[in-house]
């Protein structure tokens, strides 16, 4: 009788042990694994997260260089299409009052001559004395009438193009792009960079681009289209 007992014991000892060496090995493949993926998925978010900050600091860096490199000799913008930097850049003119000549162009402004100009905050005789040689208001926007719009917002939208055809934001070239009120040359730019990772399916995919936003895209309605492209 003991003699079977202790059999039993010692198969209930052995059989523990053999569920303890199953548990330690299988149990630790499970960890693993699951500690692998963790790991993998932690690594993965990571990396997506260092892959956009560095192309936000490029961006910025690319941005600040822009905004420090003076006008040139006879470089000239217009002040209906350029972005906030480069606004920046003309002389006298600083972070703060780029951003009121914007804010003047969403608000409806259309600058035609200098003189257009004195009413933004910022700018006084001196400083539009030195911005005159840079300002080029050749193509500056106009409205359906013929007439240049200084007043609301609701007269700054009807700006007409040349040919009165809407620009085809998935097809149209720098120039033609640049036709559009609040589109400058860096702006165009980026139209183009863009639409090349994926076309616009409507206007408001615009937001898409570093420095468009939805004041900027309503600005633009029944002036551009974005058709599908083949």
């Amino acid at each position: 009788m003991s003699s079977s007992r202790d059999e039993v014991r010692s198969l209930t000892r052995g059989a523990f042990v053999l569920l303890a060496l199953s548990v330690l090995r299988y149990g630790g493949d499970a960890v693993n694994r699951v500690s692998t993926a963790a790991s993998y998925e932690s690594t993965s978010d990571a990396e997506t997260v260092l892959d956009t900050l560095g192309k936000r600091t490029l961006a910025a860096v690319e941005d600040d260089e822009r905004r420090r490199r003076p006008m040139g000799a006879g470089e000239t913008l217009d002040p209906n299409r350029a972005d906030a930097i480069e606004l920046d850049r003309l002389p006298g003119v600083g972070p703060s009052t780029a951003g009121a000549i914007v804010a003047a162009r969403d608000a409806g402004m259309v600058f035609r001559r200098a003189t257009d100009m004195r009413d933004i905050r910022g700018i006084g005789p001196s400083t539009l004395e030195r911005m005159e040689p840079h300002l080029d208001f050749a193509r500056a926007p106009r409205t359906r009438s013929g007439t240049a719009s200084l007043g609301g917002a609701s007269e700054g939208r009807n700006h007409a193009l040349p040919g009165g055809t809407p620009v085809d934001v998935n097809s149209a070239d720098l120039e033609r792009l640049q036709s559009l009120p609040g589109i400058g040359p860096a702006l165009a730019s980026r139209i183009v960079a863009e639409r090349q990772q994926g076309a616009f399916a409507t206007l408001d995919d615009l937001t898409r681009v570093r420095g468009i936003g939805a004041t900027t895209v309503s600005r633009l309605e029944g002036l551009a289209v974005a058709r599908r492209t083949p």
